[in-house]
């Protein structure tokens, strides 16, 4: 039998409040929150976190604005 994930990158239908799911999901939202207070010159650890996240980034300039509220 397939696990939740299984089923959701196949495209099927899954339970969404999979315990496996909620804890990378909160993992993830640690990640990006991390990356969201960073400063701006830190631009070599939005780069490393970035890697974590999407698994390879170009190396060249990466354009990321980050808008005020």
């Amino acid at each position: 039998m397939k696990t939740e994930k299984e089923k959701m990158l196949a495209g099927e239908v899954y339970s969404a409040i999979d315990p496996q799911l909620i804890e990378e999901l909160t993992e993830v939202k640690e990640i990006i929150h991390d990356y969201n207070l960073l400063r701006p010159s830190e631009k070599q650890k939005a780069r490393e976190i970035l890697r974590g996240l999407l698994g390879h980034i170009a190396d060249d300039e990466i354009l990321i604005k980050h808008s005020s509220l």
